[in-house]
């Protein structure tokens, strides 16, 4: 309920006015003709294709089709941390990932920001629920759905072809051919207005992968070099998504990254983390070759590891007071707070 409350209070007027970039975007979404011609993040644009034809012309209406989606993302996160970490921790992980001022500054505007991370949970959840036996065929048609509609938004292309070659190869045999007999055809079906669209306009082909269109290796190497910069330093000039120049993360985030990183180190033998470092790695190269405009396909894998300092400073502290209600209780108050 937090959460809601958080992404839907007073949309209309906070942030105040509409952005350029948002006028922009609901422009390119006005029109079936548009979106045929640029279907790139028609998860979002037929919503709001929908929302123009019953006449709910409001920014308000806009941007909580967004918020949806970030509802969406949350819950994905606390679907993926819990496979992995105890109840306590995917619920604290959960609360400081949707009362960051990343979350807020990105969900609650009319914009495409938020379906580039959701996109990299949902390649992450499907990359483990691929591997269960117990998949049906239902559930099949349903994941090659969503798992197309990823393939809409840009740059995230790449990761799911990384995913689906490394992260399911050492568990091939667990993943059954009847499903994946199911989920490849539905994913091609669902992908056929967007290879429509690029065989019309090939340089769609160049957003989609992340492709450059020049050769800038030093600017790469820069882009790589100032990815923990804007994390604990400085924040991106960018004014409609972030405050001032203040770091994505705050202080006490960035101690429990770090704490994360020194965690997940010790447990790199368990399969989802082996996913999650072909994650990342994918990221770092899309940033570096595409700016920070695809700063956000980092920022799931960060709190995953946000969650592994959660669960490690829990552990420490009732290591301490093993035995004592009162102790325990405060600790996990003052890590709320906090």
């Amino acid at each position: 309920f937090g959460a809601v409350f958080l992404v839907f209070n007073n949309l209309n007027s906070i942030p105040p006015g509409v952005s350029t970039n948002e006028k922009v975007f609901i422009e390119s979404s006005s029109k079936l003709s548009l979106i045929i011609k640029n279907p790139l993040n028609a998860p979002l644009k037929l919503p709001y294709l929908a929302l123009s034809k019953l006449g709910i012309d409001t920014i308000a209406a806009y941007r909580a089709i967004a918020g949806i989606f970030g509802l969406i993302f949350i819950i994905c996160f606390y679907r993926y941390t819990r496979e992995y970490q105890t109840r306590r921790v995917t619920i604290l992980a959960t609360i400081l990932l949707f009362t960051s001022s990343w979350f807020m500054q990105n969900t609650r505007l009319g914009l495409d920001y938020i379906l580039l991370p959701l996109s990299i949970l949902i390649l992450l959840l499907a990359t483990r629920k691929l591997i269960k036996a117990n998949n049906t065929a239902f559930f099949s048609v349903i994941l090659g759905v969503v798992l197309g509609c990823t393939l809409y938004v840009p740059v995230v292309a790449p990761i799911f072809l990384l995913l689906a070659i490394f992260g399911l190869r050492s568990k091939a045999e667990k993943v059954k051919f009847r499903h994946l007999a199911i989920v490849v055809p539905t994913i091609l079906i669902v992908l056929i207005p967007l290879i429509l669209a690029t065989v019309q306009n090939p340089n769609l082909i160049n957003n989609i992968f992340g492709i450059p269109t020049s050769l800038l290796p030093i600017e790469w190497a820069k882009r790589i070099l100032v990815i923990p910069i804007f994390l604990f330093a400085k924040g991106p000039f960018s004014p409609i998504n972030n405050l001032g120049r203040l770091p994505i993360l705050d202080v006490f985030s960035s101690v429990l990254l770090i704490l994360g990183v020194y965690s997940a180190y010790f447990k790199l033998k368990e399969n989802h983390l082996r996913h999650v470092i072909i994650v990342m790695i994918a990221s770092f190269v899309l940033i570096a070759l595409n700016g920070e405009a695809v700063f956000a396909l980092i920022m799931p894998i960060v709190y995953i590891i946000i969650a592994y300092g959660v669960a490690l400073i829990l552990q420490q502290w009732f290591t301490v007071f093993p035995k004592n209600p009162l102790v325990k209780n405060i600790g996990i108050t003052l890590l709320v707070i906090s």
